[in-house]
């Protein structure tokens, strides 16, 4: 019996959609009537799984693009806007600086404006990569060039700090978590100094069996101890740091970003404005079809 041919089942499955019989069907391609019903039900499964494929696939690129959205308009935009003071609900600092506020404050905005969540950095990518033609990222680069002395020099002094403390004598006192809130602690600190403010120092309390290191500025605990010398210990080392980073040039030049960043307020207003309107737009996409052709909607 002849080989059927690729072009031989196509034909079937032409004259199947005609409404054709498999008898008809077999007497116009030139073979038995069960080949044809054979292939048929061959090919038909093969179209019903690559059906399913397609569906899996849109319903997967739509959350994608439906993430991306979402991304844009509620998280990517809060690097542009102004700052909050803790408690309070008025606009303060400038675009691209915290407000002065406590040191666990001035941290948590500073991770906002420049260090992204784990997850940010890929789903800007793939933002820019299916939506690259938005002006959005003209602002961006345009925001960045005059921010970036600031970021490049707090990030240097917060990884001065990060070496000052995964030393022994600190790493092995507290658990990972309290590290983690005394380098935040400590880099906020940093920011009241470059900002012309005195560091806020720490109050102790006991309690239970434990002594508490507590912000003086604001009474967040900062770190625990296992009784009241080590606490004493613990807040001395905290301080030496403190003082050693405002003999450094690191400071100096920190002090002098910020300034550069303050005499261009205005234009980092101005770009902020462009941006988040750009970023809104984005936002109510759902999908990117102008440049993606991938995109399911």
């Amino acid at each position: 019996m002849a080989k059927i041919t690729d072009e031989q089942v196509q034909q079937m499955m032409r004259l199947r959609r005609e409404g054709k019989s498999t008898s008809e069907i077999a007497r116009i391609v030139g073979c038995h009537r069960q080949t044809v019903k054979a292939y048929l039900r061959e090919r038909q499964s093969s179209i019903l799984v690559e059906e399913v494929k397609k569906e899996v696939l849109k319903e997967a690129l739509s959350g994608h693009f439906g993430e991306l959205a979402d991304f844009a308009g509620k998280e990517l935009g809060r690097r542009f806007k102004f700052s909050y003071p803790e408690g309070k609900h008025v606009l303060v600092g400038s675009l691209g600086l915290q407000g002065v506020g406590s040191p666990l404050y001035m941290t948590n905005e500073w991770e906002r404006m420049y260090e992204p969540a784990l997850r940010g950095s890929p789903l800007q990518k793939a933002l820019k990569d299916h939506a690259g033609y938005s002006p959005v990222w003209r602002y961006w680069d345009e925001w960045e060039c005059i921010v970036q002395q600031y970021e490049a020099t707090s990030a240097d002094f917060r990884d001065w700090l990060t070496g000052k403390t995964e030393v022994p004598e600190i790493y092995f006192v507290v658990d990972r978590d309290d590290l983690n809130k005394i380098q935040k602690w400590l880099f906020g600190n940093v920011l009241r100094l470059a900002s012309g403010e005195s560091y806020s120092g720490l109050s102790t309390m006991k309690t239970g069996s434990r002594v508490e290191l507590r912000c003086s500025c604001n009474g967040a605990v900062v770190a625990e101890a296992r009784n009241a010398e080590d606490a004493k210990v613990l807040a001395g080392r905290l301080g030496d740091i403190l003082k050693e980073a405002q003999g450094l040039d690191l400071l100096n030049e920190l002090q002098g970003a910020m300034k550069e960043m303050e005499g261009r307020k205005g234009e980092l207003q101005e770009i902020a404005t462009k941006a988040i309107s750009e970023l809104e737009i984005l936002g109510m996409k759902r999908a990117f079809p102008d440049s993606c052709h991938l995109c399911p909607i």
